[in-house]
């Protein structure tokens, strides 16, 4: 299933190239998804909650789509599109003597709330209001 289309892509402002939104669409799909718990891709018609006349259904599906242009242009700008490429960012720790420098890996402190995925703070802010991120019973 196609969350988002190039043109809405672009439409919400984003600059990638096609060729880019083409390659990492279904990774940023995978990574929301999983990280939804497949909200969409199992229980819920996300075309018709685009369409819907309930503005609380199509403002989720809306913020689902930013989301995903958000995770996309992380992706892009970051090159990383898994978690093992997270995990092996460069971050380099020194000790000498009694003092220990600890290089920030600033793409692990963008992706700190998603929870082991590959989805920016940014994102995670546009779809947690409209209970994507729901863990409950």
């Amino acid at each position: 299933m196609d969350y988002l289309d190039f043109s809405t892509f672009k439409a919400l402002g984003f600059s990638q190239l096609e060729e880019t939104f083409n390659e990492l669409l279904p990774k940023a799909a995978r990574q929301l998804d999983g990280l939804t718990m497949g909200f969409y891709k199992r229980k819920h018609d996300f075309e018709g909650e685009l369409k819907s006349e309930q503005d609380a259904l199509r403002f989720r599906a809306e913020a689902f789509q930013i989301a995903l242009g958000l995770t996309i242009e992380f992706m892009d700008e970051t090159g990383i599109t898994n978690t093992i490429e997270l995990a092996n960012e460069n971050t380099p720790n020194v000790t000498i003597g009694r003092t220990h420098v600890d290089a920030t890996n600033q793409a692990k402190a963008l992706v700190s709330s998603a929870q082991g995925y590959v989805v920016p703070d940014e994102a995670v802010r546009q779809i947690a209001p409209y209970g994507l991120l729901y863990r409950g019973i």
